[in-house]
């Protein structure tokens, strides 16, 4: 009778330590979901880093093309080819006129682009460029400027084309060389057919 009461309070003393230990081990838990948080947070800046960097990489890139810099106008100056396109040229291409339409210029250019190219060749530029001549008769070097965007656009765009050549994410990345273009064929975007995504 005498050991009842010592049982009872060391049964309480257990459960005591049973709940201070329950209690200690939900806080554990409660700081590795902090932990585990805070290192997804951590994952996600530096993707987002990752991402912003990429951006301005790219806001570079696209600057260079659009806006010619020192080294553009040294090019020009050693001779790179620029103003192929005369007034008569312009007015060809705007009569086929901007779009995506397989009749429009734009649809011309890709749709020679799309039969001129293999896996292992590339881009021919000059069956390229004969293509786009036998559909509306520009002159030999104003065609060689859109064969040589035609160039570009399948070594750096094949894949961000390749569900049409006229998707939105097609035209954002061609539209990187357009500045290039605008040097050879001396016309501005808005002076020559632009093609509008489908």
């Amino acid at each position: 009778q005498v050991q009842k009461p010592q049982k009872l309070q060391h049964l309480a003393d257990v459960r005591h330590d049973n709940e201070v230990l329950r209690a200690k081990l939900m806080q554990i838990e409660a700081d590795e979901e902090t932990m585990r948080k805070a290192a997804e947070v951590a994952k996600e800046n530096a993707a987002l880093r990752g991402q912003l960097k990429h951006l301005r990489d790219e806001d570079a890139a696209l600057s260079e093309h659009l806006v010619p810099n020192a080294t553009s106008f040294a090019l020009i100056d050693a001779g790179r080819d620029q103003n192929k396109c005369s007034k008569h040229d312009q007015e060809l291409m705007n009569k086929a006129g901007s779009g995506n339409s397989a009749q429009s210029f734009p649809g011309m250019a890709a749709d020679c682009g799309n039969s001129n190219w293999s896996v292992f060749g590339g881009m021919n530029k000059d069956n390229l460029a004969k293509c786009i001549r036998s559909k509306t008769p520009i002159s030999n070097g104003c065609s060689w400027c859109f064969a040589m965007a035609g160039s570009w656009a399948y070594d750096n765009c094949k894949w961000a084309c390749s569900s049409s050549w006229c998707s939105k994410q097609c035209l954002d990345c061609t539209a990187a060389y357009d500045g290039e273009t605008t040097i050879c064929t001396g016309l501005g975007i808005r002076q020559r057919p632009r093609a509008v995504a489908c």
